[in-house]
C-alpha cells in the first residue's frame, strides 16, 4: 500500500506510514498540497477509486495533483523586425483612391476659402492699383482698343489659393515691348517673388490628409505599422503629383497687344510656381499628415506610441514629435489670444494704419486677423525661445543691411547706423521680461522627455541623440515654412537700367538646427540625469 499523503509504500499491515506519521486507513486525512488537483474520482494509472484530498494513488503511488504550468501553452510574441520590408506595387493601388479623396477634399476647401475672402483680395488689388501709373497706362490703353482687363485686375483666383494654402510662393513675371510711329522701340520686363503667406493657411491640407489618414486607419485596422508607412508615403507621392500638375494651370495670365496710329505695345502679365517645390511639399504634407491621422485612428490619446516597439529608438522619435508639437501649440494659442487682445483694443488706429497699403479689410474679423497673425508670431517666438535670433535682412542695388532680434540682446545691426538713435525706442523693443521667462517652456519639455526616456529605458546617449534630431528636424521645417521674402528684378532697354531688391524676415535654417540641437540635448541629457538620481534615492 502507498501513503496517501506523500506516497511513501508501506507494508499492507501497517496502520501509519513510517515516513511521515499520515493514518493509512479509514477516514483519516491526509496532509493535502496546496496545488492543483486532478477532477477525476479515478487514478489515472490503475483505475483504482480515490479520494478528492489524496496527493497519491493508495494503489499504485501515482500523484494525482498537476502543476498549472502543463495545463496552459506559454504565448510567446514573436521577435520584431526593425527593418522595413520590400515595398510592393499594391501599396501604390491601395493609396490611389484615398490620395484623390485628399485632394478633393483639399479643393473643397480652398473653394469655401477663396469664395469667402474673393471681395477681400479684389478690393485689396483694386485699392493697390488706383494710384498706380502702371495700371492706369494700361487701363486708358484698354479703353482705346476696347480690350478687357479682368485678368489683370483679378489676379487671384482659386488656383492660386490652392498653391498659397501648400505655402508655395508664387512669381509674377511682366514684360512690355513697345514701339512708336517714328520708329523708336523699347522694352521693360521684371519679376516679383512674394513668399510672405501666413503659416495658418497649411491648415488645410493638413486637415484633408489627417481626415483621409483616420478614414484609411479606420477602414483597414489589420494594417501593421510597416504597412501604414507605406500607404502613406504612397498617398504623398501620389497626392504630390497631382499638385505639381494641377501648378502647370494655376496663377493668371494676361497677354495683350494694343495699337493705334502712334505706337504699338505688347504687355505680358502671368505667374508661376515651382514644379518641384508643389511635388515636395504636397507630397510630404500629404504622407506626414495621412501617416498620423492613420496612427491617430488606432488611439487617438498616444498616436505616436505606436512607434515605440515598432521601429529602432522609436520611443525617443515619439518624445522629439511630441515635445515638439507641445511647445509649438502652446506658445501659438498663448500668443493668439495676446494678439487678439491688442487688436480689439487698438482696432480703429490698425484700420487706418492698414489703410495706406489698402488691407483695413483684414481687420474686419478680429478673430481670422488675430489667428492669421498670431499663429505667425507664435512660431517666430517659439524660434526665439530656443535662442535663435530673427534676422530682417534686404539688399537694394549696391545698399545692403542686417538687423537681428535675440531674446536676451535685443535688436543689433552689423550697420549701427540702421538703428534707432532713441534711447527710449530701443528700451521699447527690448525683449519683455515675460518672453525672456518664456524660455522655460522648452526647457521644461526638454528636461521631461529626457526623464521619460531614461525611466523607460535607461540613461542612454544615443536615444537622446536620436530624441534631438527628430526635435531639431521639426523646428527646421517650422522656421523654413515661417520664414518670409521678397525679391523684385527690374530691366528697362531706355538706358541698360537694371535694378533688383530683396528684403527677408526670419532665421537661417542651419543656425536653428544647430541651436535646436544642443539646446533640446542638453537638457534632455539633464532630465535622463535627474530620472537616474531619483531612481537610485528610491
Amino acid at each position: 500500500m502507498y501513503c496517501k499523503s506523500c506516497g511513501a509504500e508501506n507494508s499492507d499491515s501497517s496502520n501509519y506510514c513510517w515516513q511521515d506519521g499520515a493514518y493509512l486507513a479509514g477516514d483519516g486525512r491526509a496532509y493535502q498540497l496546496l496545488t492543483p488537483k486532478n477532477e477525476s474520482v479515478y487514478c489515472s494509472n490503475c483505475g483504482e477509486k480515490v479520494a478528492e484530498t489524496d496527493n497519491y494513488c493508495q494503489s499504485c503511488g501515482k500523484e494525482l495533483f498537476l502543476y498549472k504550468g502543463t495545463e496552459r501553452e506559454k504565448q510567446i510574441k514573436p521577435a520584431v523586425s526593425l527593418g522595413f520590408p520590400a515595398f510592393q506595387f499594391s501599396y501604390l493601388k491601395k493609396a490611389f483612391i484615398p490620395s484623390i479623396s485628399a485632394f478633393i477634399l483639399m479643393l473643397i476647401l480652398n473653394a469655401a476659402l477663396f469664395l469667402f475672402e474673393q471681395h477681400k483680395f479684389d478690393d485689396l488689388i483694386q485699392n493697390i492699383s488706383e494710384n498706380n501709373q502702371y495700371f492706369n497706362f494700361v487701363e486708358d490703353l484698354s479703353r482705346e482698343v476696347n480690350t478687357d482687363l479682368y485678368p489683370l485686375s483679378h489676379p487671384i483666383g482659386l488656383t492660386d489659393v490652392v498653391m498659397f494654402t501648400h505655402l508655395v510662393e508664387p512669381t509674377f513675371h511682366f514684360s512690355v515691348n513697345g514701339s512708336a510711329g517714328y520708329g523708336d522701340t523699347g522694352s521693360m520686363k521684371g519679376t516679383l517673388h512674394i513668399d510672405t503667406l501666413f503659416l495658418l493657411l497649411i491648415f488645410i491640407p493638413i486637415f484633408s490628409s489627417f481626415c483621409i489618414g483616420v478614414f484609411k486607419g479606420r477602414k483597414q485596422r489589420t494594417d501593421s505599422f510597416y504597412e501604414q508607412i507605406y500607404t502613406a508615403a504612397a498617398i504623398g507621392l501620389i497626392y504630390g503629383i497631382f499638385l505639381s500638375v494641377f501648378s502647370l494651370f494655376s496663377g493668371f495670365s494676361f497677354d495683350r497687344s494694343f495699337a493705334s496710329q502712334y505706337y504699338k505695345i505688347h504687355l505680358d502679365f502671368h505667374t508661376s510656381y515651382s514644379f518641384i517645390q508643389c511635388f515636395f511639399t504636397g507630397g510630404f504634407i500629404a504622407a506626414i499628415f495621412s501617416l498620423i491621422g492613420m496612427l491617430f485612428a488606432r488611439d487617438y490619446r498616444h498616436f505616436t506610441s505606436h512607434l515605440i516597439g515598432n521601429v529602432s529608438f522609436g520611443h525617443a522619435i515619439h518624445q522629439g514629435f511630441s515635445t515638439f508639437i507641445r511647445g509649438l501649440v502652446s506658445v501659438m494659442a498663448v500668443t493668439v489670444i495676446v494678439v487678439l487682445i491688442q487688436v480689439n483694443k487698438w482696432k480703429e488706429n490698425l484700420a487706418l494704419l492698414l489703410d495706406i497699403s489698402g488691407m483695413d479689410k483684414m481687420t474686419e474679423n478680429t478673430s481670422m486677423f488675430a489667428t492669421l497673425v498670431g499663429t505667425q508670431l507664435g512660431a517666430f517666438i517659439w524660434n526665439l525661445l530656443h535662442l535663435s535670433p530673427l534676422t530682417n535682412h534686404w539688399k537694394w542695388e549696391d545698399s545692403e543691411g542686417e538687423l537681428t532680434y535675440s531674446l536676451f540682446s535685443g535688436l543689433n545691426s552689423s550697420h549701427p547706423e540702421f538703428l534707432p538713435s532713441d534711447a527710449d525706442l530701443m528700451n521699447l523693443l527690448d525683449p519683455p521680461i515675460y518672453l525672456k521667462l518664456a524660455v522655460l517652456i522648452p526647457i521644461f519639455l526638454c528636461l521631461f522627455a529626457g526623464y521619460r526616456l531614461t525611466m523607460k529605458n535607461g540613461l542612454s546617449f544615443k536615444e537622446i541623440a536620436v530624441f534631438s534630431l527628430t526635435y531639431s528636424f521639426f523646428m527646421l521645417c517650422l522656421a523654413g515654412i515661417s520664414n518670409w521674402t521678397v525679391g523684385t528684378t527690374f530691366f528697362s532697354s531706355d538706358n541698360n537700367l537694371e535694378q533688383s531688391f530683396h528684403f527677408s524676415l526670419g532665421f537661417h535654417l542651419f543656425g536653428v538646427f544647430i541651436r535646436s540641437l544642443l539646446f533640446s540635448y542638453l537638457f534632455a541629457v539633464l532630465g535622463g540625469y535627474l530620472a537616474k538620481k531619483r531612481h537610485i534615492v528610491n
